[in-house]
């Protein structure tokens, strides 16, 4: 494009363009418009297309005459180059705008997800790692915690680098991973401290009964997505742990001792002696005997005392009244004090302790579950797809049902049938992923529905002859695909791809009439830069 201008001072005048004398081989010139008039002081616009030019330089000559005056003209010498790359232009400039446009994804928004999930996959790993280490900790938490990070797995899994709401995604996985993270620090103080009371023989045992309260209930808090109460609980757990054998605590167990032994004393001289097994009169004579040595006695022999009074309490507060109502529970007298006597004491045997009172023994419950007196329940009752379903057991009896103690009698093994680990707990919760089917595969990955979730269950206190053995409850499972799902999603990729070509496009439309030549560096750089800028601009594309 070019200028031409007519003098001020002179009149109007009709122009027209030329080429004088075309030499053979050298490009063509063609004018439009290559006729016009002009007023004085007038201008127009003339583009020029110049034709079959040879590779290198050339030069031709603009010849701008007065149509009235052919005499009267001015020549323009003008140069013409055609460069190596000069008809590359429609092909190398697109190419540029594209390749800066992937770059551009590849570094604001593939590389960033990938390294979000790897980070989160690690966390998770980490986390998995420490729960399985927490021996101590129980079953059932172990398990919520193992099944909580898989869904988050599965979550993470699921994001997608070209989800317009990829961001949000890995920013609520990041909060997931941390309250995760929060929740298993939890079970590790909560294993941390049972550990150390496991291995404390001095401590007396109604702060073991109160600690391990203090640490079932920080569990089921932990369960209920309440952390911070959680660790205020195992903070006061602790606390009781630390200041077992102090003083104030050590002049209380005195006292209990010494009253103890004032209700025991008249109990062991009447006449007949109670009827009592040989080991109860045996705990009963010591803890009386140990009474006029309280304030001098060593902790090791106020600690052994008070677990024998709470032996010999248990064995009279519970267990004789259990027998009074139901006879049967006499067969379980030795089960009774053996387990009073562990060092968990009345930690271990509470649960056959409720049990016995509502007339339940281990055999009835046996007898239950062994004549289908019991069955798995899930929540939902259908389960979906790559969702976390609740399970447990109902029993058919309602007193069955209805007493928690039960269960606590109770061994676990939870199998589910799609070669995942086996869990150990009452009741825990799980989630089926769908069978993937990969595109180079005419079958889909197994394991395939349906699948048979069953659960193990042994009654190790029942006194049946022959021995109890596990008795097995199976459910088939059948999961739903859920609406929403996870995985590809055709809708959000087909987004990403116009909107995304729609930015190329734009990119390379400004370029082609800006772009500078392609020998410079400039060039080169100027349209791979414009499309490395195009993510922000598919970002208003898609948002709009």
């Amino acid at each position: 494009m070019f200028t031409v201008k007519n003098i001020a001072d002179k009149g109007a005048r009709t122009l027209f363009l030329t080429v004088p004398e075309p030499v053979p081989n050298q490009p063509m010139l063609v004018f439009t418009p290559n006729m016009f008039r002009l007023a004085a002081g007038q201008e127009e616009q003339v583009a020029a297309h110049i034709t079959d030019v040879a590779r290198g330089k050339s030069h031709l000559v603009l010849r701008i005459a007065d149509a009235a005056q052919p005499g009267l003209y001015r020549d323009v010498l003008i140069g013409v180059e055609r460069s190596l790359l000069g008809g590359w232009v429609l092909v190398i400039t697109p190419v540029l705008v594209v390749l800066g446009a992937i770059l551009s994804v590849l570094v604001r928004t593939v590389f960033p997800t990938h390294i979000a999930k790897r980070r989160n996959r690690d966390a998770l790993g980490q986390s998995e790692g420490i729960i399985r280490r927490c021996v101590s900790a129980s079953p059932l938490l172990k398990s919520a915690l193992l099944a909580e990070a898989g869904r988050i797995r599965l979550m993470n899994g699921a994001v997608r680098w070209y989800a317009p709401d990829r961001a949000q995604q890995v920013e609520l996985i990041d909060r997931l991973v941390t309250a995760l993270a929060a929740k298993v620090d939890l079970a590790t103080r909560i294993a941390a401290v049972r550990d150390v009371m496991a291995t404390r023989l001095d401590m007396p045992f109604t702060t073991v009964i109160s600690v391990e309260q203090a640490l079932e209930q920080a569990e089921d808090l932990t369960l209920q997505n309440h952390p911070d109460s959680a660790t205020t609980v195992v903070d006061g757990a602790d606390a009781s742990r630390q200041g077992a054998l102090s003083e104030a605590n050590l002049q209380q167990l005195r006292g209990f001792l010494s009253s103890r032994a004032d209700y025991y004393e008249p109990l062991l001289q009447s006449n007949p002696p109670p009827d009592w097994p040989p080991v109860i009169l045996d705990f009963a004579r010591r803890v009386v005997a140990i009474k006029p040595q309280l304030d001098r006695a060593p902790v090791d022999d106020l600690v052994r005392a008070e677990h024998e009074a709470l032996v010999l309490q248990g064995y009279l507060d519970d267990f004789l009244p259990s027998v009074a109502r139901n006879p049967d529970c006499r067969v379980f007298e030795d089960l009774f004090i053996r387990l009073m006597q562990t060092d968990r004491g009345p930690v271990a045997v509470q649960p056959l302790s409720v049990a016995l009172q509502v007339g339940l023994t281990p055999n009835a419950i046996h007898n239950a579950l062994t004549g289908g007196g019991v069955e798995i329940v899930t929540e939902p009752d259908v389960p979906i797809y790559n969702a976390l379903m609740q399970i447990g057991l109902r029993f058919h009896d309602p007193q069955q049902q209805g007493t928690g103690a039960v269960r606590k009698l109770i061994e676990y093994e939870w199998e589910f049938g799609d070669g995942t680990q086996s869990v150990r707990a009452e009741r825990g919760q799980h989630y089926y992923l769908r069978p993937r089917r990969h595109w180079w595969k005419r079958s889909p990955v197994a394991p395939l529905p349906p699948f048979v979730l069953s659960c193990t269950m042994t009654v190790p206190f029942a006194s049946i002859n022959p021995a109890p053995t596990p008795f097995t409850v199976r459910r088939s499972i059948d999961p739903l695909v859920s609406a929403d799902g996870h995985g590809f999603s055709v809708v959000e990729l087909a987004s990403f791809v116009i909107t995304a070509l729609i930015s190329v496009l734009v990119a390379y439309s400004a370029q082609y009439t800006s772009a500078a030549p392609l020998e410079s560096l400039n060039g080169w750089l100027t349209p791979f830069l414009f499309g490395f800028g195009l993510d922000q601009l598919r970002h208003v594309a898609a948002a709009r």
